[in-house]
């Protein structure tokens, strides 16, 4: 497969924002007074990802996202990696039937990806036998970080759908 300019400047679009939600998350986020909010930022990237592009880019978007992130924190390696490349191919999945610059759609993915990566997640530290089960204390987590997400993946993908290189291809330019 021969790649065009375009998609070369596509591909470095991507790991730039990816790299830069990865920065962000792991230093200004992390020492926030807002860090009891569980904001993953690259969990909204690989959504998007997902969604506009397809559950190719979406699954090797989720897999790169979270094995950087799995490397960064203290989680089981491959938990974050496992996890995240299913929620980009179930937005991958979900941005093949809907069109994928609905406000719906959006709420919709954002929610159920980020409630699938909490789950996941849990489930895999739970058979790994690396955490204990706390209801309130994951069921919080969940919560806000699953609020965290939609409020901002929402705002992100507005601009994202008005970037020339981060536009999904099938929206028609009115539609934008």
């Amino acid at each position: 497969m021969a790649w065009t300019s375009e998609a070369l400047y596509r591909a470095l679009a991507y790991a730039l924002l990816l790299i830069a939600a990865l920065i962000l998350q792991t230093t200004i986020l992390h020492f926030s007074p807002l860090e009891i909010v569980d904001l993953d930022l690259a969990l909204v990237i690989v959504v998007w990802a997902g969604f506009s592009r397809g559950p190719n880019v979406g699954m090797l978007m989720g897999f790169v996202a979270g094995l950087a992130e799995d490397s960064l924190s203290g989680c089981s390696l491959g938990t974050n990696a496992l996890a995240k490349t299913l929620v980009g191919g179930f937005a991958g999945a979900a941005g093949k039937v809907i069109l994928p610059n609905s406000p719906i759609a959006h709420l919709i993915a954002l929610s159920l990806g980020s409630l699938l990566n909490y789950s996941l997640c849990l489930l895999l530290e739970l058979a790994f036998g690396t955490t204990r089960f706390n209801v309130a204390n994951y069921a919080m987590h969940a919560t806000a970080g699953t609020l965290a997400a939609v409020v901002v993946g929402m705002l992100l993908f507005r601009l994202f759908a008005k970037s020339k290189l981060l536009k999904p291809p099938r929206v028609p330019e009115e539609v934008v």
